[in-house]
């Protein structure tokens, strides 16, 4: 649930903090996922690209959360992308 999510976004910086990871680093890094999640979100919401083009890194990621959506990947194989019943899981 949503506020699941948002709980458990929530301590993300705290979990940070015990694993002796410096505040900058996490402060950034959480900044830049915040921002990526947002352009998905945008990406679904308006259902149409984006006017400015993505990094590569960007597309990567959008390609790796779509993978992980795959109900027809089995947990111990790298889910992949495209026609499942092509034989190549």
């Amino acid at each position: 649930s949503t506020s699941t999510t948002t709980m458990e976004a929530a301590s993300i910086p705290t979990l940070f903090t015990s694993l002796s990871i410096p505040t900058n680093h996490t402060t950034v890094g959480l900044s830049n996922l915040l921002s990526s999640n947002s352009q998905i979100k945008s990406l679904f919401h308006h259902k149409r690209l984006p006017d400015v083009g993505w990094s590569d890194i960007q597309i990567q990621r959008l390609l790796l959360e779509l993978s992980c959506l795959d109900t027809n990947c089995e947990e111990s194989v790298r889910c992949q992308i495209g026609n499942n019943n092509a034989g190549n899981n």
